[in-house]
């Protein structure tokens, strides 16, 4: 083999190699249109992924699930709807024993039988339970028959992806003609299970419309649903109520804190002691406790509607240092056979 050859052959071994260390484009994000299954495309998800949704109505048959452990990100479009067609009470969007899930720019619906105008014992829009790290923005819930959204802390209790429901941020809700708002619970269905409901916030402003409760604290039977030892604490930015029957429902044995920078339909809790607010909302005595945002509760960190884009910048800089390395191996072939050619003449 003459030399030029070889310096050919080391230059072609170099591209083939830096080609191949470069990494490709990534395929995992994608974008659905309303003819596919959304279900489909989470189970086909990794962790991290996300999944965008094109303008127009996604009609779901059952629950469109996100559990065990899968984080993804779903985010609308332009104008999308997730429609449950089921004539049976169910969920529109469920989030279950996992974390880090983003949903942004949905509506969320439903045509069952029974829910216009709803009635107590219905679907609802959102059940999130065993939840960690979970931000919904400017997602609405209109018709469902119990509440726009449920918070659970656990419902077995022998859940490993998320042991009780934590960090979970609401940005701009909206909840329409339903029977309830927005729901928590510390314990579940059957009261075997009894977990703290950790940073709840609320940023933005939370508007909820044609309902019975707006923030409701009470499981409906006159039973508290926040038990636990550590009160929740809620972070309830800007309320906004109408044609609400109570905005917010509370026990006598429920424990809960708001913070003092809360609002509520204009009246900003710093301008109110706990006896105030509970006699302008018609509380029991003692339901409520009124934190100082002298010490904040911190609200949970919003992940990004779209991928990390750590993984991207590194990416492009080994791209840069592979390409250079491709050019610096180029130039000095390129000498090496300019030498020959000088050699040989």
């Amino acid at each position: 083999m003459t030399k030029i050859s070889t310096i050919f052959a080391g230059l072609a071994v170099a591209i083939l190699g830096g080609l191949a260390l470069m990494p490709s484009a990534s395929a995992a994000d994608v974008t659905l249109t309303t003819s596919d299954n959304i279900q489909n495309a989470i189970a086909a998800a990794d962790n991290g992924d996300t999944i965008y949704l094109s303008a127009g109505t996604y009609d779901v048959a059952a629950a469109v699930t996100i559990e065990s452990g899968k984080s993804v990100n779903l985010v609308g479009q332009g104008s999308v709807t997730i429609n449950l067609t089921s004539a049976a009470p169910g969920r529109v969007l469920k989030i279950y024993d996992t974390s880090n899930v983003n949903v942004s720019n949905i509506n969320l619906t439903t045509n069952a039988t029974g829910n216009n105008p709803p009635t107590w014992g219905g679907d609802m829009g959102v059940d999130i339970s065993n939840a960690c790290n979970v931000t919904l923005s400017n997602v609405s819930i209109s018709n469902v028959g119990k509440f726009g959204i449920e918070v659970t802390a656990s419902q077995l209790g022998t859940e490993t992806n998320c042991t009780s429901t934590d960090s979970v941020t609401f940005n701009n809700i909206t909840v329409t003609n339903s029977t309830g708002g927005i729901a928590f619970y510390d314990t579940n269905s059957s009261g075997s299970v009894t977990e703290p409901l950790t940073n709840i916030s609320f940023t933005g402003t939370t508007t909820i419309t044609g309902t019975n409760y707006g923030i409701d604290l009470n499981d409906g039977s006159g039973v508290a649903s926040i038990t636990s030892p550590n009160s929740l604490e809620l972070n309830l930015g800007t309320l906004v109520t109408s044609n609400v029957t109570t905005p917010i429902i509370t026990n006598a044995a429920d424990k809960v804190a708001l913070n003092d920078d809360s609002v509520i339909n204009g009246t900003a809790l710093s301008t109110l002691t706990a006896a105030d607010l509970e006699t302008l909302l018609g509380l029991p005595t003692g339901s409520i406790t009124i934190n100082s945002t002298a010490a904040p509760i911190e609200p949970a960190k919003p992940a990004p509607s779209v991928p990390n884009t750590g993984v991207a910048q590194s990416n492009l800089m080994l791209n840069i240092v592979i390409i250079a390395t491709i050019l610096f191996t180029l130039a000095i072939g390129t000498a090496g056979i300019l030498k020959l050619s000088r050699e040989r003449s």
